[in-house]
């Protein structure tokens, strides 16, 4: 079981083939080559005149240019991800978690969340703290105060390490958000969340997600950031180009990620608690 460097700049660098968010060097200045409409002449006359901020969830700023340099209108999106797809055959992602062991992820691989599962977990951790009884109304009631609807059947990943880092620690304290919710229903918040944080390791996996599993919207988002990004450096806007890659970068999958596509894992020891807005030493 592969333990890596907290560090995305000291590991090995990921396959040319796999899209890596957290070295922006590495395919930022492909653009123009998996993009022919992003000529040489477009950026010089963007550079003559250019937008206010080019923003990347709406694209007009850019099909309104090409159209005057081609008078082709186009989907510039669309056309990105396709662009993409030719390129990439996988994106490099995080998936976080509190767990005791790593072995079970590494033979089975990133499972999507069953629901009836993850409620028999929970019980019989609630059942081992002396909090639940087995006919305990409340556990139910919790359950059915959380609901499933956006969490049931998804496999979740950040392409933003960073921003994870800093921002998600809730998962590597807590453990997954539909447990944590049903849990802080069954007692205070604050003596729930310091049981959950005594259960299992906090644990980040890094992994390559297949691009065939990523729908064209998620990937669609992922397109507008690549061509702001491209455009911002094009002027050197630095520091809109730091803010732009500072936001998380959140996918999910409704298949299981295989094992071999997991890159490795590690635990980190210091984790930013958003509940409490503060850092934990674990």
């Amino acid at each position: 079981m592969p333990i890596i460097s907290p560090d995305p700049k000291v590991r090995k660098p990921a396959a040319s083939d796999v899209l890596d968010w957290n070295t922006p060097d590495s395919w930022l200045p492909i653009v123009p080559q998996i993009l022919p409409l992003i000529t040489h002449s477009l950026e010089k006359h963007y550079l003559l005149a250019p937008t206010d901020f080019p923003y990347c969830d709406d694209l007009n700023w850019l099909e309104d240019r090409i159209y005057s340099e081609t008078r082709q209108k186009v989907d510039i999106r669309n056309l990105m991800v396709r662009a993409m797809r030719a390129k990439f055959t996988a994106m490099r992602t995080c998936h976080s978690t509190r767990i005791e062991s790593v072995d079970t992820i590494y033979h089975e691989g990133l499972k999507p969340l069953k629901t009836a599962v993850a409620q028999r977990r929970l019980k019989t951790l609630l059942e081992s703290w002396k909090i639940l009884g087995v006919d305990d109304q409340k556990f139910s009631n919790a359950v059915a105060e959380v609901g499933d609807e956006t969490r049931c059947g998804r496999v979740w990943f950040d392409a933003n390490e960073a921003h994870h880092y800093k921002c998600y620690g809730h998962y590597l304290l807590y453990g997954g958000e539909y447990l944590h919710s049903i849990a802080i229903r069954m007692g205070t918040e604050g003596k729930m969340r310091s049981l959950l944080r005594s259960v299992g390791k906090p644990t980040l996996f890094v992994c390559d997600v297949p691009l065939e599993e990523i729908s064209d919207y998620q990937l669609g988002c992922f397109a507008g950031e690549i061509l702001s990004a491209h455009f911002l450096r094009l002027e050197g806007r630095d520091l809109e180009l730091e803010e732009l890659f500072a936001s998380g970068a959140a996918i999910s999958i409704k298949n299981t990620l295989r094992p071999e596509r997991i890159i490795g894992h590690y635990h980190p020891k210091r984790i930013y608690d958003v509940y409490y807005d503060k850092f934990r030493r674990v």
